[in-house]
């Protein structure tokens, strides 16, 4: 079962980017947290390149 977490833009979570897919108007990236656990933001294609990579 898959559950929701609204998360704050000023939280600030260690992970490693997995998966990014382009699809026409969105952008899809697939977040590791911990084994067996994902996080997966979409978003508008153009803000790809503005995600902080730390």
């Amino acid at each position: 079962m898959r559950q929701a977490v609204k998360i704050s833009a000023r939280n600030v979570i260690k992970a490693k980017v997995k998966q990014i897919v382009m699809e026409g108007v969105t952008a899809e990236v697939v977040l590791s947290i911990a084994p067996d656990v994902e996080i997966v933001s979409r978003f508008d294609p153009n803000k790809v390149g503005d995600v902080d990579s730390k």
